[in-house]
Formats: C-alpha cells, sequence, structure tokens
C-alpha cells in the first residue's frame, strides 16, 4: 500500500513545474515521507506554488505520509506483546495476512464485552486500514492462502481441531473455507487408498458414517437431516477426543 502511494507522490512531483521546488529539497529527504510533507507544508506559502500541480503533489504525499504513519502503527501492534500473549503468535500472523477473520474475532469478543484495550486498539487500526484503503484507491493486501499440509497426518489433525471449533459454534468464515479444503484433500486422500488397496487386490474398506457423510458434505449433497447427523457425529467426536465438552455440543 505505501509503495503505491510513494510511486503516485513521485509522478506527481515529477511534474514539470515543480522541477525547482524538487531540487531544493536534499535528495536523502525525497523518500522519506514525513520529510516531504513538511517541505511541501513550508512550500505552500510560497508565490507561485498555489496551482493544480502543487496542490495534487501534496495531496499525494500527505496520503503518502498517512499510509506510512498507519503502517507503522499496525507494525507497533503485531509486535506487541500483549497482543501476542493472548492470541497467540499463530493468531497475530494470521491476522496480518487476512485482516477481514481477525476484524470478525475481535467484533465477536467485543459484542461479548470482553475485549482489553490492546486488541480495542487492534480492531481500530484493521477499520482504520480499510477505511483508509477505501478512500485512497490503495489496495490491502489480498489474504495470503496458507498451504494446506501434504503428510495425512497433519492434514486429519488440522481437520480435527477444526471439526471441533465448528461443533462448538467457534468457526470463523476463513476456518470455514480451511475446513472445507482440507475435507476435500481427506476424500482424496481416501480415494487414493482405496485404489491403491483395489490394485494389489485387497477388498476396498467400507467407510463409515462420519465418512461416508464428509464425502457427501464435499460434493454439496447433504439433506437437512444428513447434515444434522453429521453435525451431532462431529460433535460426539469432539467429546470423546477432548476437544470440546457435552455441555458445548448441547448447546448448539
Amino acid at each position: 500500500m505505501t509503495d503505491a502511494l510513494a510511486a503516485r507522490a513521485r509522478q506527481a512531483l515529477a511534474h514539470p513545474s515543480l522541477r525547482r521546488l524538487l531540487a531544493a529539497i536534499p535528495a536523502e529527504h525525497r523518500g522519506d515521507a514525513r520529510q516531504m510533507r513538511s517541505w511541501l507544508a513550508v512550500a505552500a506559502g510560497i508565490d507561485g506554488l498555489d496551482g493544480d500541480a502543487f496542490r495534487q503533489a501534496h495531496h499525494a504525499v500527505v496520503e503518502w505520509n498517512d499510509a506510512v504513519s498507519l503502517a507503522d502503527d499496525i507494525a507497533r501492534a503485531y509486535h506487541d506483546p500483549k497482543l501476542r500473549a493472548r492470541y497467540g503468535a499463530d493468531a497475530v500472523e494470521r491476522a496480518w495476512s487476512d485482516p477481514q477473520t481477525a476484524r470478525e474475532l475481535l467484533l465477536k469478543e467485543s459484542g461479548a464485552g470482553r475485549l482489553p484495550p490492546e486488541a480495542d486498539g487492534a480492531l481500530r487500526l484493521i477499520y482504520e486500514a480499510q477505511q483508509f484503503a477505501a478512500e485512497s484507491g490503495a489496495k490491502l493486501p489480498a489474504p495470503a492462502a496458507k498451504p494446506l499440509p501434504t503428510a495425512a497426518d497433519e492434514v486429519d489433525a488440522e481437520y480435527q481441531t477444526l471439526i471441533g471449533q465448528s461443533a462448538t459454534g467457534r468457526l470463523l468464515p476463513a476456518e470455514a473455507e480451511r475446513l472445507q479444503s482440507l475435507a476435500e484433500a481427506r476424500v482424496a486422500a481416501q480415494d487414493r487408498q482405496s485404489a491403491a488397496a483395489e490394485a494389489v487386490g485387497d477388498r476396498k474398506p467400507t467407510p463409515s458414517e462420519y465418512a461416508s457423510l464428509i464425502a457427501k458434505s464435499v460434493s454439496g449433497r447433504l439433506s437437512d437431516a444428513e447434515g444434522a447427523r453429521l453435525t451431532g457425529l462431529a460433535g460426539e467426536r469432539a467429546v470423546a477426543e477432548g476437544r470440546a465438552t457435552a455441555d458445548d455440543v448441547a448447546e448448539q
């Protein structure tokens, strides 16, 4: 975001009518948004620098400076030890690449009345960044998708964790998409295992009811009753594996 606005400012300052002004600014200051804003604030009072070219350059430099200041605030929040202690390093990393999901999580906590000051500040920064991007036309980075694990046991472990969260109603939109991708990866792995077993003459094992419903959910063919049954089975598994309590599941 800051690079795009810096380029926009440089382009505006390259106008022929501003050549003498730019030449008067030390070269080491021209790549510094704060220094450039100060120079243009002083230059605003000079006769002959009140035309459209100067106004456009001044506006571009102000936007660039605002973006740099906002980026600095976000970086401080990113390294805030209180945020990392409360949510964990992985959650902070996720928020850095997927601010919309972080915003939804913090709004949920805020609605429940348990948002600490440092998290409230992080939520404010997310709003400011999204608003700034909308007003300036600069694009926020697209959420970075975490690659799916390649090992079957790692796929299964992450899948079971998210299933447990879904059984207790704590799944965010990005996590729901992740769960769907993991489910597809599990079904694909099972198909490969079955094909390999058949290739060596083994009888194809009969899938469990849970596995059968998961396979149907991937293709979107679950009825309401089957969906309810899958949720119930997921809750039972979460309780059996210690990832949720019976009370958690009963509340759903």
